[in-house]
């Protein structure tokens, strides 16, 4: 999933930047009559970024039913596994130990689903992807000062010790 949204997002980059270059060349593609390959190259950039874009939307609505159906496959795999060994001939676990297990073991399913989708998205909205600054961030990043003067950084004299 992570491949095709970085996929994606090249492709809306590629998108924007066309029509940004169309917006500002449009006299020159008027005076060369290219507006007919102008406008072939944005459908087809299109079209492929929405190819893109459903490939994401189908696998996002997939994940979560997809991450139901093994928690209930591992919750049968757990009590059959556990069923063998209370109702097994050397009866090594008791009937309400196991019963005590797989109440515990079902209720901490949930908050760890919690956990990985709230760190999915601690990582898409606080952290920065390779190369890339958010919006809100620039005024921070303009108002800081540097910590040493440049007189400071010129004096700073290294020693080497072998």
């Amino acid at each position: 999933m992570k491949r095709t949204s970085v996929k994606s997002k090249e492709r809306l980059g590629v998108l924007l930047s066309i029509i940004e270059e169309t917006l500002s060349g449009l006299r020159i593609i008027k005076a060369f009559n290219a507006e007919k390959p102008v406008q072939n190259k944005f459908e087809t950039l299109n079209d492929k970024y929405t190819v893109t874009m459903n490939r994401m939307y189908r696998k996002t609505d997939f994940a979560s039913p997809l991450s139901e159906f093994l928690g209930a496959c591992v919750l049968v795999v757990v009590m059959y596994f556990g069923g063998q060994l209370v109702l097994g001939a050397d009866e090594s676990l008791s009937a309400a130990m196991f019963i005590t297990y797989i109440a515990i073991f079902s209720q901490m399913i949930p908050p760890q689903k919690h956990l990985r989708m709230h760190f999915i998205i601690f990582r898409k909205e606080l952290l920065l992807p390779t190369g890339s600054i958010k919006f809100w961030m620039l005024p921070t990043i303009l108002r800081i000062s540097p910590v040493l003067s440049l007189q400071q950084v010129l004096a700073i004299r290294f020693r080497m010790k072998m």
